[in-house]
Order: C-alpha cells, then sequence, then structure tokens
C-alpha cells in the first residue's frame, strides 16, 4: 500500500488502536538481557483529528523496564509514514513504515521490526533486531493479544 494512501485513509493504522498485553522474550541483541522473559502492555489510542496513533508501553524485562511513547502518522514533507518514539532509557527513534495489510515494518537507522496482526485482529506477532557492529541480531520477540479498545 503506498504511504499517500495510507494518508488518504487514516483508517488503515486502526489495527494498532485498542489496550494488549504482551508477552515474550529478549534474545541475542539484547545482550546481558539475553533469553529474558518480557511481560507488559501497550496502549494505542488517536490523537484529535484522527490522523496520528498516540502509543504507550511499559515493557517489564527481569528488573528492567523498557517504557515510552510513539507517535504514529504521516509525515507529508517526505511522504512517509513513520512513528518517533521517545523511552525511558534517553533515546528518540524514528522508524519508517511500510504495510502490506497485516504486516508492518518499522526501519530505523539501528533497529527494524516486523510486527503481524492476526486477521481478526485481536492479536499480533512481533520481531525486533538491533544492528551491532553493521550485523542485524535478533532483539525481541514479542505477542500481543488484545484487552480491550
Amino acid at each position: 500500500m503506498k504511504t499517500t494512501e495510507i494518508h488518504m485513509k487514516p483508517e488503515t493504522l486502526r489495527a494498532f488502536t485498542g489496550h494488549w498485553g504482551i508477552v515474550g522474550r529478549n534474545l541475542e541483541g539484547a545482550g546481558k538481557d539475553s533469553e529474558v522473559e518480557v511481560v507488559g502492555t501497550e496502549t494505542f489510542q488517536w490523537l484529535a483529528g484522527d490522523f496520528f496513533l498516540q502509543g504507550n508501553w511499559n515493557h517489564d524485562f527481569g528488573k528492567a523496564t523498557h517504557s515510552g511513547t510513539s507517535i504514529i502518522g504521516f509525515d507529508v514533507d517526505s511522504e512517509t509514514l513513520v512513528s518517533h518514539n521517545f523511552d525511558n532509557l534517553g533515546f528518540s527513534r524514528r522508524y519508517e513504515l511500510d504495510t502490506d495489510g497485516l504486516s508492518w515494518k518499522f526501519t530505523g537507522e539501528t533497529e527494524r521490526a516486523i510486527r503481524t496482526f492476526s486477521r481478526d485482529g485481536e492479536s499480533f506477532d512481533e520481531k525486533w533486531e538491533v544492528n551491532r557492529g553493521g550485523k542485524w541480531k535478533p532483539l525481541c520477540e514479542l505477542h500481543g493479544k488484545k484487552t480491550g479498545i
């Protein structure tokens, strides 16, 4: 789907909306936190105007927490669907998004992911990778189950 079509049809982002329970695990790319279970929540809701989604996440793994906020929407200047993420670790990241309908690719300079929603929209599987020394390594695998609207 062309990103200009997404700008004209913001309902395409509707798959993200709602409250999600998250389970998963960190992988090799997480370094000392690899093989640690991940449990958390995510919530996505429309900002006024229904052009941008605000997402908030809180993932616990071991004794650590990764939490933050995402703003997802169409960047008119670059004609690209983007996600701007800000987290409790001090990172500000920008990802370009692309979709074929059920699968969403997030591509950033140092991280990338694929989130694939189930056909009924009630769950998703997500795989993240991180670039370490020029090589992409698996960072984490997450599964989300919708817990509310």
